[in-house]
């Protein structure tokens, strides 16, 4: 269960709980619950990411040439939103066009106001619970 991957700022572990990030200047953690994260596949493009059903995907070259902290919270972002929409609307209203953004106009891809909720909603997870070292 415990898979590790090192990122730029960071541990990323998986756990019973969900995902962990240790900081590797502070050693402060983050627990992202109820995520698993996963490195490569033949279905992620080298350098994305991507959230589905509680799984966060990170293409390898990314992973391999500067994926961070703010990038998996971002996407622990798009896992709240379908927390909050349920997977089958959240397939149909974020993650398709997500991949259509990407796929269509990728230079446009963070302006979709799809994209700035996932942000917004990973960084007040983040700073909440970087405020709490308990989390």
């Amino acid at each position: 269960m415990g898979t590790n991957f090192d990122i730029e700022d960071g541990t990323l572990r998986n756990t019973e709980e969900g995902t962990l990030f240790r900081s590797h200047a502070t050693g402060q953690e983050v627990l992202f619950r109820g995520t698993r994260t996963h490195v490569g596949g033949w279905f992620v493009a080298p350098y994305g990411a991507f959230q589905l059903w509680g799984h966060i995907f990170i293409g390898r070259k990314w992973y391999q040439e500067g994926f961070c902290l703010r990038h998996y919270a971002h996407e622990y972002g798009h896992y709240m939103q379908e927390c909050r929409l349920g997977h089958l609307r959240y397939l149909f209203r974020i993650a398709l066009p997500s991949v259509w953004s990407v796929v269509r106009k990728p230079s446009r891809h963070a302006e979709k106001t799809f994209e700035q909720e996932a942000t917004m909603l990973g960084r007040a997870y983040l700073r909440a619970r970087q405020r709490n070292k308990y989390s």
